[in-house]
């Protein structure tokens, strides 16, 4: 039976953040309020809008797989490659700028 209770609980999880109650927001003190993900009915956040999938996988302290949230997508290199090219860029421009 608290199997049962588990699923439940882990299809209500799902649910929420699927269904568009959830927003994940980064928010700086040198940047206004960036949505990182926002639901299905929100419209596309950060990440969907770079086609970054994500899921989150919640493990024991042993590493045995206890629940996944999100379907875990395979590496893109050439999308990874871009993107950490680009915040390196990004990042040796920014530091050049404050050591000149």
């Amino acid at each position: 039976m608290s199997r049962d209770i588990l699923a439940d609980l882990q299809a209500a999880a799902v649910e929420k953040l699927t269904g568009g109650d959830v927003r994940a927001v980064l928010r700086t003190n040198i940047a206004p309020p960036i949505t990182i993900y926002s639901g299905a009915s929100q419209g596309p956040g950060l990440l969907q809008t770079l086609g970054i999938k994500a899921a989150v996988t919640i493990t024991d302290a042993n590493g045995r797989q206890l629940t996944t949230l999100g379907t875990a997508a395979p590496t893109d290199w050439i999308r990874a490659a871009i993107i950490w090219g680009g915040l390196g860029y990004l990042a040796a421009v920014f530091g050049r700028g404050l050591l000149k």
